[in-house]
């Protein structure tokens, strides 16, 4: 008896690798041009959904792997929830703090203020919308390539704090704002070691 085939013997670390950067344009070119031409709520929630999840499910469904497994899907127990829940608000002074550093270092622009100012729900539709694709739909589609495939890519062929170090590094320059790269990257690198720790995303 052999251990049954995963997508890491499957693929090739650099596919993998390519996949996850061709998961990230496709997700960044799918939010401009329903941004751009004025639905910026439907670009939050369909950018993750065509983007990602569509994609590395379709590819690993082909490969006849489970997409459960292979994503790292798997339910935590209660226990390792309030240890993820402590863990996160533990995070929340040091990602203030770099935050600040990093706006004193890069200040974002105008174009971003106003940007953030046309995410603000106006009404009960919009903000179960929104709250759906920001706390829902997005997380799930980053966790999915970035402490999905990135992380396991690069704990394949590192030590697992440069892989760390490098997969949130990585996350918080795919968010394209100079002025959230500290607090962003700390994040990622912090949801890579719960990810790791609790063996599911």
């Amino acid at each position: 008896d052999h251990e049954p085939e995963t997508l890491y013997d499957l693929l090739h670390p650099w596919t993998l690798l390519f996949l996850a950067l061709g998961c990230v344009i496709l997700y960044q070119v799918v939010t401009a041009v329903l941004w751009t031409s004025g639905h910026l709520l439907l670009g939050l929630v369909t950018a993750p959904l065509l983007g990602v999840v569509a994609p590395l499910w379709t590819i690993v469904r082909h490969l006849g792997l489970s997409a459960r497994a292979e994503l790292r899907l798997h339910p935590l127990p209660v226990s390792t929830w309030f240890l993820v829940i402590w863990i996160l608000a533990a995070a929340l002074p040091p990602t203030y703090a770099l935050s600040a550093l990093n706006s004193r270092l890069v200040p974002p622009t105008a174009d971003a203020f106003e940007l953030y100012r046309e995410l603000i729900p106006r009404g009960p539709g919009t903000f179960v919308v929104g709250l759906l694709a920001v706390v829902v739909l997005a997380p799930l589609a980053e966790e999915m390539v970035f402490r999905g495939l990135v992380l396991d890519v690069f704990r394949r062929h590192m030590r697992l704090p440069a892989a760390l170090l490098l997969s949130g590094a990585l996350f918080g320059a795919s968010h394209g704002a100079p002025w959230m790269m500290l607090p962003i990257s700390f994040l990622g690198g912090l949801l890579g070691v719960i990810r790791w720790s609790a063996g599911s995303l």
